[in-house]
């Protein structure tokens, strides 16, 4: 497999089927389906549970956070990890900021 089919691949694998495009604060529903934090706050909108949320492929149901708010569901560590390797892979800056803290620092190695 050759660089630009491996990079093709990997930026399907981190982008949110929701809105298409590489994972912002990627967010873990009970059925392991991963989305944007601000796509499944749109999603929760237009449906009418209000402690619960379906899942946008496979149509589970997921409990919301006892805060109410999706930000405090489980933040795929793991997708983080991809993304910031992409944009590694990709040489599309010269600096890559952190994508496991909220801070969004620089990294330092």
């Amino acid at each position: 497999m050759d660089i630009k089919t491996l990079l093709h691949n990997l930026r399907e694998e981190v982008s949110c089927s929701v809105c298409s495009n590489i994972f912002t604060d990627p967010k873990q529903l009970s059925c392991l389906h991963s989305f944007c934090l601000n796509c499944l706050k749109q999603w929760q909108r237009t449906s009418h549970g209000q402690d619960t949320i379906r899942c946008p492929n496979c149509q589970a149901l997921s409990r919301v956070p006892e805060t109410g708010d999706l930000k405090d569901l489980p933040t795929s560590f793991y997708l983080n990890g991809m993304i910031d390797m992409l944009a590694i892979k990709e040489c599309k800056t010269n600096q890559v900021r952190c994508g496991n803290c909220d801070e969004r620092r620089f990294e330092t190695s």
